[in-house]
């Protein structure tokens, strides 16, 4: 005998329909609020993933601390110079991953201390380099170790920088003024090459921890090509460093001075900052202002929040 057909109720079965709580309400509405802001937000800030325009050149001085760490970017472009201390490293990934860098066009490192070279091992590791260029300075710490092995890992070389030196990165020309591979008692300051930046026609030092040692040598070598539009202070502002003939040969209108505030070695030093001041320079710091970006079309250097030109 077969069953008797099912009555039809007219009743859908409310098990199939999802109930729409006010509670569900009310999450949604906070995610759609949420990402409004977050919309605005990355709006007015131009998004700090931005790839920077292809006709501009920017310096950033990352806030590491004790340190140095410098990213230079034009459009795809990127080349950092120093990566700072192994204890400033979550406020370079921070940097380095707000601003999207991905791959390294090149890495540069002036000399193997560890405040300079810290996040060495990490940066290449992480974010990879197409070239890495540093002197031939041979220390047995363990972070230089590290970075050996990373630059092994990754198969890369390394160039070692020579005096006259031209390395071109996209529109960004580097030019080694002075590097030597002989210095005085083997300090390891002394290895930091001077290396100028240009970008048509505006232009910028760097130094790294370069002592007046250096100073001197590069002023009797090469002494017009000093004149630049940025200094990058050497050595934290420290005295040892910045002498009046190479600032006044330098005659920077913008130097930028990385360190950490309350620093146990008082850099920048009193006499440096009274040079800096005596010849017209403006001051950016890292201990001040945190990370600070200078940018240029090729005409002249302005902070980030200025138009460049």
């Amino acid at each position: 005998m077969e069953p008797a057909p099912a009555k039809k109720t007219g009743k859908r079965d409310k098990r199939r329909i999802p109930r729409f709580t006010k509670e569900t309400a009310i999450i949604l509405a906070v995610l759609l609020l949420a990402l409004l802001v977050w919309r605005l937000i990355e709006d007015a800030s131009g998004g700090q993933t931005a790839v920077p325009d292809e006709d501009l050149c920017e310096i950033v001085m990352i806030d590491v601390g004790q340190g140095d760490a410098f990213l230079i970017r034009n459009g795809k472009t990127a080349v950092m110079i120093d990566t700072g201390p192994s204890k400033g490293r979550d406020k370079l990934r921070g940097y380095l991953d707000d601003a999207g860098i991905g791959r390294l066009d090149c890495l540069i490192l002036t000399h193997p201390h560890e405040d300079h070279i810290g996040n060495a091992a990490f940066v290449i590791n992480n974010y990879g380099a197409d070239r890495v260029i540093m002197p031939d300075a041979q220390t047995n710490t363990y972070c230089f170790e590290r970075l050996l092995k990373a630059v092994d890992r990754a198969g890369l070389g390394i160039d070692v920088p020579a005096t006259g030196d031209v390395y071109e990165f996209g529109d960004i020309k580097l030019t080694v003024l002075f590097a030597s591979d002989s210095v005085p008692d083997g300090e390891l300051n002394l290895y930091s090459p001077i290396i100028r930046l240009d970008f048509g026609g505006a232009s910028a030092l760097f130094t790294g921890d370069a002592e007046k040692w250096n100073e001197s040598e590069v002023l009797k070598l090469n002494r017009a090509a000093l004149d630049c539009d940025i200094l990058k202070v050497g050595h934290h502002g420290s005295d040892t460093s910045n002498s009046d003939e190479f600032i006044a040969a330098v005659s920077p209108s913008i130097g930028l001075i990385s360190c950490e505030k309350g620093n146990e070695y008082g850099h920048p030093h009193t006499r440096t900052m009274r040079a800096l001041k005596k010849y017209g320079v403006t001051v950016l710091r890292t201990d001040l202002e945190s990370t600070v970006t200078v940018v240029t079309d090729g005409t002249g250097w302005k902070t980030a929040d200025e138009k460049a030109g």
